[in-house]
């Protein structure tokens, strides 16, 4: 039986008609053997707004994202996914959604830096805007992965998930604006370039483009997917699971029942 994985996305993808198209093939390209189902968050989620122009200020993001990824992660896990991928580079709850579920739960940021590691000493991250170059920096750090990252760039003019969105029909302007900033990043050490956000992972990813001058383009959609299909295969056949002492604690049933009668109440 084919593995399941659940792509969860933090955008309206249902509204993302390029984005969506675009993925999903590139999942068909990636892991053909590989059943991934892509969701996004509920069409008015962001309120209008791109992510970008919210996750800034901490209890927006909070109080707009969470509850929607805890009750996605809890599907996947009803509905028997062999794995869950947070689909966004800012990260958002990825410790406490570990901790609530035995599925294997997959960072794209995390898959593609892991990657990254492999094929290259030092590297960099490409991203879209100042927003989004600040949650990597931070979760980056956190990771200790400082003296393996080169350097976190930003391509300029910055753009929202929207305005990336257009662009799927004619990116030649944009690709050859992230060529320029992955040639900087190149001239100062990287010797391996992660396109750092969903929508910039999938034009580039769409392109063909793979390498320049030499230092390869880590695919971090095809990263997270193929490192989610090797965890799953881990948990079914060796038990693998998060450790529960320490950082991922999981609540116990009594707790989660607790926890599930006040969600209730408050409904």
């Amino acid at each position: 039986m084919a593995l399941r994985i659940w792509f969860q996305s933090t955008v309206e993808i249902a509204s993302y008609h390029s984005y969506r198209q675009a993925l999903e093939a590139h999942f068909r390209l990636a892991a053909p053997e590989v059943e991934v189902a892509l969701h996004g968050v509920p069409e008015g989620t962001w309120g209008g707004l791109s992510p970008s122009q919210v996750m800034h200020a901490p209890y927006a993001y909070h109080k707009i994202l969470s509850d929607v990824l805890f009750e996605q992660l809890r599907r996947a896990d009803r509905e028997r996914f062999d794995a869950f991928v947070l689909g966004s580079f800012t990260e958002p709850w990825l410790r406490e959604l570990r901790s609530l579920t035995d599925l294997p739960v997959v960072s794209t940021a995390e898959a593609a830096a892991h990657v990254a590691c492999s094929v290259a000493h030092r590297f960099a991250l490409v991203t879209m805007n100042t927003e989004n170059e600040w949650f990597q920096r931070v979760n980056m750090q956190a990771r200790c992965l400082d003296g393996r990252i080169s350097g976190i760039y930003v391509v300029r003019p910055e753009a929202t998930e929207r305005e990336i969105d257009t662009l799927f029909t004619d990116p030649s302007a944009y690709l050859a604006r992230f060529a320029d900033v992955a040639r900087s990043a190149i001239a100062q050490g990287a010797d391996g370039v992660i396109p750092s956000e969903g929508l910039v992972a999938t034009v580039v990813a769409r392109s063909g483009l793979t390498e320049i001058d030499g230092v390869p383009i880590v695919d971090p959609i095809a990263a997270a997917v193929l490192y989610a299909e090797m965890l799953a295969k881990l948990h079914r056949r060796t038990g693998l699971k998060p450790g529960r002492r320490w950082h991922y604690a999981k609540p116990t049933a009594a707790v989660q029942a607790f926890i599930d009668g006040k969600s209730r109440g408050i409904g």
